[in-house]
Formats: structure tokens, C-alpha cells, sequence
């Protein structure tokens, strides 16, 4: 990633992140906890409007991510966001149970690859990246040698989950 930004490709350039890259950051559980929050949307609003039988394309609010478990991922990454995206289909109750949800759905990741000015004395650093690189890579943009990007990447394929409402 850091690499890509010292390209200085130009404006606006959107880049994917690889099956193994996504896989990677979808394990941490630092970004499970933010996709159990996703879900939680998700749910609530089946919860609220349940039209019964009716597939509808419920997509949660962006969850941002902070202070990842993961060395590797924190590194590359630093703070991005990830959002579900889903069909959902209320299903009717039967004889012993309630409502339930039945949701197909697709994880996206999003970072807007830009080193911000974040104040990294206030926290711990990860191991072996310094305090100051955010503000020292950030100069590098400022002087035309730099050049924040889009980088995403979803999930290879469409799970399903069924819960009760």
C-alpha cells in the first residue's frame, strides 16, 4: 500500500484488494466485531419493516475500524471502514417459532489510503512503526511526491444466514 502511494498515480485511483488481503482483514476480530454491529443493522431494520416473503436489498452503514488486532493488517491499512451488504427476506412465522430473517450477503472493505494528520503520540504505536509516520508521509502528498488512493475489496462470494427476528 505504502508503495502505491509513493507512485503518486494520479487522482482518484482505485485499487482492489487482493482475495488474500481481504481474507486477512475480514479474520481480525477487531473487524468481526464492527460486521456483528453491520449485521445488527441489518436485523434491526428486518425487525422494523417485516415484509413477509418480500426480498428486499438491506445494506448496513459503514463501521469504521480502529486499533486492529492484527500487526499486519493495522500496518497496511491503518483506520478503514467495512459495511454488509445483503438481500434479506423476512420469512413467515411457523408453528413453534417467530419471524426470521433470511439474509444473503456480501462483506466490503473501504480505505481511503491518505496518512491524515492523526496525532499517533496519543497512542501506543504498533510494534516497529513509528510515531511520526502519518504526519511525515503526509508532507510527501503536500509536496506533489505522494498521492492518496482508494483501495477496496468484498468478500469472494455470497454466504446466506438465517436468524430469528
Amino acid at each position: 500500500m505504502l508503495g502505491i502511494y509513493l507512485e503518486n498515480r494520479g487522482s482518484n485511483e482505485e485499487i482492489s484488494i487482493s482475495l488474500e488481503e481481504y481474507l486477512k482483514v475480514s479474520n481480525s476480530a477487531t473487524v468481526k466485531a464492527a460486521l456483528s454491529r453491520c449485521f445488527d443493522e441489518i436485523y434491526e431494520l428486518a425487525r422494523a419493516d417485516p415484509q413477509t416473503g418480500v426480498k428486499r436489498e438491506i445494506t448496513s452503514n459503514w463501521q469504521g475500524v480502529h486499533d486492529v488486532d492484527d500487526a499486519d493488517v493495522a500496518k497496511a491499512l491503518g483506520t478503514f471502514a467495512v459495511a454488509v451488504g445483503s438481500d434479506t427476506t423476512v420469512l413467515a412465522p411457523g408453528l413453534l417459532d417467530g419471524l426470521r430473517a433470511q439474509v444473503s450477503y456480501k462483506i466490503y472493505v473501504c480505505d481511503y489510503y491518505n496518512f491524515d494528520h492523526l496525532d499517533m503520540s496519543l497512542k501506543d504505536p504498533v510494534e516497529g512503526f513509528p510515531r511520526t509516520a502519518n504526519n511525515s508521509a503526509r508532507v510527501l502528498e503536500e509536496g506533489g511526491l505522494a498521492r492518496s488512493f482508494i483501495a477496496r475489496g468484498e468478500s469472494p462470494y455470497v454466504e446466506t444466514w438465517t436468524q430469528n427476528l
